[in-house]
């Protein structure tokens, strides 16, 4: 079982992600200029979001993932494919989603979607080499090369933060060419009271009339 929980994560773990549809980087839900959201970052592969509440692949949907996987992650679909058939059925949804989430991913932002197919790339790699590490007769040299791809790991994070930072400040510099839009939206929400709706708001009191009423 800790063997399958190391697997789980380390397949949630790629990049975050993967982990795919970005949210922070692109123009409002509600269309117009700019409004980043909520939170920004990457929707589709929130940790909190849990694969049992997801529907079950088809078929053809999961064959498609499995293949992708397959040639992908090569090291991790293997172990993947060595545990027993009750523990697969838990990470079949995952394993779905991280790869509808990186398709998506691919259709939305190119650059990043290469980016995450490099870090899949690195992360099967240590998976590997963390395995043989612990029964290799050459520990110095597992070692070397495992230290070797920890870096380029490192590496790939940074450029990773750098170009969400760079889709942030695209964003926001939209945002600022638009900020009289911006305040109309606003405006209109505070006034319809959807920019109260929340846990802790409700619509804004109506406004009563005085006729009748004393001082």
């Amino acid at each position: 079982m800790k063997y399958a929980r190391a697997l789980a994560l380390s397949f949630c773990l790629i990049s975050a992600i993967a982990a795919a549809q970005t949210t922070g980087d692109s123009p409002s839900e509600e269309g117009g200029p700019g409004m980043m959201r909520r939170g920004g970052g990457m929707r589709e592969w929130r940790f909190g979001h849990r694969p049992m509440n997801d529907p079950e692949p088809t078929d053809e949907q999961w064959n498609e993932a499995a293949e992708f996987m397959k040639n992908k992650s090569p090291k991790r679909w293997e172990a993947f494919a060595a545990m027993p058939e009750d523990r697969r059925d838990m990470l079949r949804r995952m394993i779905y989603r991280r790869y509808e989430g990186l398709r998506s991913l691919e259709k939305s932002d190119a650059e990043m979607y290469q980016l995450k197919m490099q870090q899949m790339q690195v992360d099967d790699e240590l998976f590997g080499l963390a395995a043989a590490l612990r029964n290799a007769d050459d520990q110095e040299g597992v070692a070397e090369k495992l230290n070797k791809r920890v870096a380029d790991k490192v590496d790939l994070e940074l450029k990773e933060r750098e170009l969400r930072l760079k889709s942030m400040q695209k964003a926001l510099d939209d945002d600022r060419s638009h900020k009289d839009e911006l305040i109309k939206k606003r405006l209109e929400q505070v006034r319809s009271g959807r920019f109260l709706k929340g846990p802790h708001f409700g619509h804004p009191p109506a406004t009563q009339s005085t006729t009748g009423e004393s001082d």
